[in-house]
């Protein structure tokens, strides 16, 4: 499955298709937030479209969802 997820993302960056790029900073513990940061761009320029903190799971995938909806999206995340 990854390997389907590097050949999409490669055919899109030299397409110069517009996508998300999703970055998430995971909390240690539930007693701290997590932090999401969601540009739109393509290979030459993106922009933030949104950034926050989080203090749940689900609140995260919420704000994910919609913001990038059904769009591309590379997501990436540090635990």
């Amino acid at each position: 499955m990854l390997e389907y997820g590097e050949r999409t993302f490669k055919k899109l960056a030299i397409e110069g298709k517009s996508m998300f790029f999703v970055g998430i900073d995971l909390a240690w513990s539930p007693k701290n937030s997590s932090g999401i940061a969601i540009l739109e761009g393509n290979k030459k320029e993106a922009k933030v479209v949104f950034y926050d903190v989080v203090l749940t799971d689900e609140e995260m995938l919420r704000q994910i969802q919609e913001k990038v909806k059904k769009k591309d999206a590379f997501i990436a995340i540090d635990a």
